[in-house]
């Protein structure tokens, strides 16, 4: 290989290019890749934007073969057409698309420094189910925490189903938020969800006050999840509305830590339930609501700065791919 070849899988997960910066040492390919090495009227960095763009995409879905492990054939790459301006503008273009790629990664990097951290102080300040206080507590402090059941810390709902067959129960846009698995994102609060209750639908639901928690209990166990509205869930999903004296953020963390736990403890069938009895009985260890609100508000703060900064890096994502399509497709 050279300096500035570009390489990229002609065999199995087609694509995935890279260009070679910086060669220190003597180095070849196997025969699942493809080199591209061209001429002085191309910039390698202009093409090695073109094939991670979409147009380079649409040709690998086009001609690709294969059953069972998929390829794309060196002729069929020999005839792939791209738009080649003048060397002064691919340079230009270079210089945009580099730009926000450099950027992109910046935050790419903060973002993964957010999850570190947050993982770090998850693990200092919620202790895992079988202690009774985290690692940051030393042993003459151990009388502030204590440990309860569920059912102590809180009033636990489980969601229902009005009837699917009676489209009026349901609302595309408007009527309350009806929480199922499919609606958790990965993000700590749901906002929105895919199925909405109508006034109709309601009459067979039960209406759970905004800032409760709810967990996943049927098939995917342990996702955990608060609302910031009114709103229903169904059988699927078991809910607690926090007592006086305990916080809502400070209980979804100990339960995003030990989610394992819950898992642990379902019936492990080929749809794995974790019933409600068994669900109220788990124990949560707890300080006084002072140093809940504290640990509650300072992982908020780190899972806010993760939210922002993958919502950065997808916009940014999508506002390079609109760029793309005007200066090289």
């Amino acid at each position: 290989m050279k300096e500035n070849d570009i390489l990229f899988s002609k065999d199995g997960n087609l694509g995935n290019p890279t260009i070679i910066k910086n060669l220190k040492h003597d180095a070849t390919i196997n025969s699942t890749m493809m080199l591209i090495r061209l001429d002085e009227t191309v910039n390698p960095d202009y093409f090695f934007q073109i094939i991670k763009s979409e147009l380079f995409e649409h040709f690998i879905k086009k001609y690709k073969t294969g059953s069972g492990v998929q390829h794309i054939l060196l002729k069929d790459v020999k005839n792939f057409e791209f738009p080649l301006p003048n060397i002064h503008i691919q340079n230009k273009i270079v210089n945009l698309l580099s730009s926000i790629d450099d950027k992109t990664r910046l935050l790419e990097e903060k973002h993964r420094l957010y999850k570190n951290l947050k993982n770090y102080y998850m693990q200092i300040l919620i202790p895992t189910y079988h202690n009774k206080t985290p690692s940051y507590q030393d042993s003459t402090k151990n009388s502030q925490w204590k440990k309860s059941k569920i059912q102590s810390i809180g009033q636990v709902i489980t969601g229902n189903t009005p009837s699917t067959y009676n489209a009026e129960n349901y609302e595309d846009k408007e009527g309350l938020l009806w929480i199922t698995p499919k609606d958790y994102n990965g993000h700590k609060y749901i906002t929105d969800t895919r199925r909405k209750i109508s006034k109709k639908g309601l009459k067979k639901c039960k209406i759970i006050p905004n800032e409760s928690i709810f967990v996943t209990c049927i098939g995917t166990i342990g996702k955990v999840a608060i609302n910031k509205n009114d709103c229903a869930c169904n059988q699927q999903v078991n809910a607690i509305i926090p007592y006086d004296g305990f916080d809502t953020n400070y209980i979804y963390y100990y339960i995003q830590k030990n989610s394992s736990r819950l898992k642990y403890i379902s019936n492990q069938s080929v749809t794995p339930i974790l019933n409600k009895n068994d669900f109220m009985n788990i124990t949560i260890s707890y300080p006084a609501i002072e140093e809940q609100r504290k640990i509650g508000q300072f992982l908020s703060v780190l899972d806010k700065k993760i939210y922002i900064s993958k919502r950065n890096i997808e916009n940014l994502k999508e506002f390079k791919k609109n760029i793309t399509k005007k200066v090289l497709i």
